[in-house]
């Protein structure tokens, strides 16, 4: 794409060199100190991700449209996803005026929004971006977000053994464990092995850990979380299905952990798997509306993929945002 000229403002794609800025900017805007190390993690990690960049006339920074490339499955076929993420405007009047960000993102999707491309298009607004994003980007229905959260302030246990965790995974088990739950996800983004090491292990200064279950020797579940204060987060999940007393035996361990740590909570997003859900619920899980008031916005260029479907079975958890 060639420079566009949109009044006081220049429309690009990103170019090598153009990340410092893009990072410092970042970091004014959200009241942030997040080093380029993590900039490099997210989008030079990822497999041909796309940023779109509007500048003023005098070579400043102004607006922000980012999307990373990831493997999905739609009905057991593998596609192209988007997910959008870091997109930001300066508060600058002339922008706000002229509508930067919106130009600068509807730009984006008439450019790459096709099904060789991103079929579809995702990420998570607040409600106040999303009610714009309604209005000016013709987002559609949001598909509000399943939040579940166990209290522990009441757990207690007679025996209380130390768990083991680690940060390691076994990339075969997890590609095994990945091939048989696939089948169950109508709608995924792909969790091999590369994408858990790229999403997980490689990312700079991480506190992930990771848990498993197993029968006979393989993986039957697995999970990231994170520990933050008081709150035991399960970041993502993997579940085989095949047996009921393996998720059950995963969520006791999370909930022995989680009091070991002294956490008053444990929390994760989940939709997409009824049995997993019916199995949480069942261990005093409980719905709750999304603290943060998040919800999940899907734009498709694919005419093959229907937007109720999309909606209806995407298998969802933190794991597919960039907010932990």
């Amino acid at each position: 794409m060639k420079e566009a000229i949109s009044t006081d403002f220049i429309i690009r794609p990103y170019r090598p060199g153009d990340e410092k800025a893009i990072n410092e900017r970042f970091n004014q805007i959200f009241g942030l100190h997040r080093d380029l190390k993590e900039w490099y993690w997210k989008f030079q990690s990822s497999n041909e991700s796309q940023i779109l960049l509007a500048f003023d006339l005098n070579r400043n920074l102004v607006s922000h449209f980012g999307v990373l490339k990831e493997d999905f499955i739609y009905n057991g076929k593998i596609y192209h996803a988007g997910h959008s993420v870091d997109n930001f405007s300066a508060r600058i009047p002339a922008a706000v005026q002229q509508g930067i960000f919106y130009k600068l993102a509807q730009q984006f999707f008439d450019k790459h929004g096709n099904p060789e491309e991103f079929s579809i298009i995702y990420g998570f607004p607040g409600t106040r971006n999303l009610r714009l994003g309604i209005h000016k980007l013709n987002y559609g229905t949001p598909f509000p977000i399943r939040y579940w959260e166990k209290s522990l302030t009441e757990t207690t246990f007679s025996k209380l053994d130390r768990i083991k965790d680690n940060h390691d995974i076994h990339s075969k088990k997890i590609d095994q464990l990945w091939q048989k739950a696939s089948r169950r996800y109508s709608v995924s983004i792909v969790r091999d092995s590369l994408w858990i090491k790229k999403r997980y292990v490689s990312r700079p200064a991480n506190n992930y850990r990771f848990l498993r279950t197993k029968y006979w020797g393989a993986y039957s579940s697995f999970c990231v979380y994170t520990c933050e204060e008081d709150n035991l987060q399960v970041v993502d999940l993997i579940w085989d299905g095949r047996r009921k007393k393996d998720l059950e035996k995963l969520e006791e361990l999370l909930t022995r952990i989680a009091f070991q740590s002294r956490a008053l909570r444990i929390s994760m997003w989940l939709s997409g798997d009824p049995e997993a859900e019916k199995i949480f619920a069942k261990k005093g899980w409980r719905q709750f509306q999304e603290p943060h008031d998040l919800h999940l916005v899907i734009l498709s260029f694919n005419k093959e993929m229907k937007k109720q479907m999309l909606f209806d079975h995407f298998y969802l958890t933190k794991g597919c945002t960039d907010i932990i």
